[in-house]
This record gives C-alpha cells, sequence and structure tokens, in this order.
C-alpha cells in the first residue's frame, strides 16, 4: 500500500521599487533608489494516511508558515562616453534582510 497526502498550500510575493535618475552633466548621472520585498508561505497539512482498498485511514493536521521581507537602499554614479566605448558605473547598496540581517 501507499499513502496520500492531503494538503493546501498558499503563498504571496510583494515587491515595489522607486529609482530616480538625476543627469548632472551630458556625461554623469546619479542613480538612486530603493525597494522592498515580502514574500510569506502558508502549507497547511491535512495528514498523510496510509492507503488501503478502504480509503484512507489516520488523521491529523499541522500548520507551516514562513515569510521574508528584504528592504534596499542603492545608489550609483554612472560616467558614459569616455573614448566613446567606455563607461564606468561605481555603486553602492544596502540590504537589510530579516532572515541574514544587514549587507
Amino acid at each position: 500500500p501507499g499513502t496520500l497526502f492531503r494538503g493546501a498550500y498558499f503563498g504571496q510575493s510583494q515587491f515595489v521599487e522607486l529609482v530616480a535618475r538625476i543627469q548632472l552633466n551630458p556625461h554623469v548621472s546619479l542613480i538612486q533608489g530603493g525597494d522592498y520585498r515580502h514574500s510569506s508561505m502558508n502549507l497547511y497539512n491535512f495528514g498523510t494516511y496510509p492507503a488501503s482498498e478502504w480509503g484512507p485511514a489516520g488523521s491529523y493536521s499541522s500548520a507551516l508558515d514562513s515569510s521574508i521581507s528584504q528592504s534596499s537602499l542603492f545608489s550609483s554614479l554612472l560616467v558614459t562616453g569616455l573614448a566613446e566605448k567606455l563607461s564606468i558605473d561605481l555603486g553602492a547598496r544596502l540590504n537589510v534582510n530579516s532572515r541574514y540581517g544587514n549587507n
């Protein structure tokens, strides 16, 4: 005999980003922005039952919930049009994550 699983999964993901570009002169731009991301998941396990010719037997219920969020700020100085084919981008980013902290 095998086993039967009965459950339900629900997930949600949200993302928002704001970016601004400021042209300082014809060759230099300042790009700044931030974003926020959030994901959550719920798994409802209504039971794993041994299968038989009479149908599933036994019962239990459990739930698994998980979520993660991250906020970020970033800034970049972009220099273009140097020597016709050269561009330079110098940037920094800060991530604040609910699971692994800041980096």
